[in-house]
């Protein structure tokens, strides 16, 4: 056999060579298009990842807490994370005010601003009468009104309104805004109209959880008001103390949880007087010993009326122990330093405040001086020199402003 001539086998490696770089040229087009395919799927996976992790924080937020303004930060903390706007704001619809209470966050800042803008001077109120989003890719053709003003201000170009609706009713919107023209896609948009699902649904879970919260705090100041007119003398004595309490519990630095166990466990802290003969309440001079007995009674009497009910399970202790002293001869367990529940030991001192400063059958109130002097006299014995150094402080600061009456911030 001959050998192939050489131009021969130079055409066949040329043919061979072109039908490689051929098929490499379409492997590598397709291996290309796979790595697209690859990158496209993870960026569409990873953001399927954060709209479920922003979709089960919004879950926790609703089971979590039902404080409204906790609840307004936190959505606001997830939309912004997730939808890239420059501007995010729920806009809540207060119809008895005819405005929407606006909470907003801003890209360039951590804390939200709080604003009202009349129902008619706003953009807002047309996702809200619709029931239906409205997108504005280019703000400056739209017709904005006097409340929308924010937008030109910070160059806000493209606006997204989507209408919060509970319970069939729309009861605000979730407004996000961009600082570039048409930013928002259609998948944007769907994904904000579901997340304004969860916030109507957080909104109207904490407006319920307030109208019962209402409710109870009437019915508790019901029972405060028919304690105190068990005596001419101790009128409005009960709301009067919760506000010294509650002053002296925010000077000091306390939860406002606490505080609002502190100021139900104040109003009912007097209630166990209903089971003390008016003979005694409204004796004009000293008690006997046998009516100061029957007296030191009523603070058991008020758990006892108390207890039953489960709502008033943690302010119990504040009632049983108001009048427990800090050197331990106090009643009625004889409870001494901080032994005594903390809520106790502040109602002491504004309940002796408030007695102190006003008419009684058998003495004139003192002065805010005299009460001052009385105060620190009793400090470390019967008082908690910690609370009465507060009350002090608080009673001087009001003193130095001019006023005669202790406001609680």
């Amino acid at each position: 056999m001959h050998d192939l001539p050489f131009f021969i086998i130079a055409v066949l490696l040329g043919i061979m060579g072109v039908f490689l770089a051929t098929r490499l040229k379409d492997d590598m087009e397709n291996l290309s298009h796979l790595f697209i395919q690859a990158e496209t799927a993870k960026n569409a996976f990873k953001r399927e990842l954060e709209i479920t992790k922003t979709l089960y924080n919004m879950d926790k937020v609703i089971l979590s807490t039902m404080d409204k303004k906790e609840i307004l930060r936190r959505c606001l903390e997830n939309l912004k994370s997730l939808l890239n706007g420059d501007y995010i704001s729920i806009a809540i619809f207060e119809p008895e005010k005819e405005e929407f209470r606006v909470v907003t966050s801003f890209s360039n800042s951590t804390k939200e601003e709080e604003s009202s803008i009349p129902f008619d001077s706003t953009i807002f109120k047309s996702a809200l009468a619709s029931e239906v989003s409205r997108y504005c890719p280019e703000v400056s053709s739209e017709d904005l009104l006097s409340g929308d003003d924010i937008f030109r201000d910070i160059g806000i170009k493209s606006l997204l309104i989507v209408p919060l609706i509970s319970k069939g009713s729309p009861i605000g919107t979730l407004n996000i805004g961009s600082t570039k023209k048409d930013h928002f896609t259609k998948d944007d948009i769907t994904l904000a109209e579901g997340y304004a699902l969860q916030v109507a649904i957080a909104i109207d879970n904490s407006n319920l959880y307030e109208n019962l919260q209402n409710l109870f705090l009437n019915t508790v100041l019901s029972f405060s008001s028919a304690i105190d007119a068990k005596s001419r003398w101790t009128q409005n004595h009960s709301a009067e103390v919760a506000k010294y309490a509650v002053a002296i519990a925010k000077r000091i630095g306390l939860h406002e949880s606490f505080i609002e166990k502190l100021r139900i466990a104040v109003l009912l802290h007097d209630i166990g007087k209903i089971g003390v003969p008016d003979a005694i309440l409204d004796k004009s001079s000293a008690l006997s010993k046998e009516e100061m007995i029957e007296m030191e009674k009523h603070s058991l009497y008020g758990v006892a009326i108390l207890q039953s009910i489960k709502e008033f399970k943690e302010v119990l202790p504040i009632v049983r122990h108001h009048h427990e002293s800090w050197d331990g001869t106090g009643y009625p367990d004889r409870l001494s330093g901080n032994k005594i529940p903390l809520g106790a030991r502040i109602l002491s001192v504004a309940d002796a405040f408030e007695s102190m400063i006003t008419d009684r059958p058998y003495r004139r109130g003192l002065t805010i001086d005299e009460t001052k002097e009385e105060l620190l006299k009793h400090s470390g014995k019967q008082f908690d020199p910690q609370i009465v150094s507060v009350l002090v402080s608080i009673l001087e600061d009001e003193t130095r402003k001019g006023s005669s009456a202790i406001t609680v911030e």
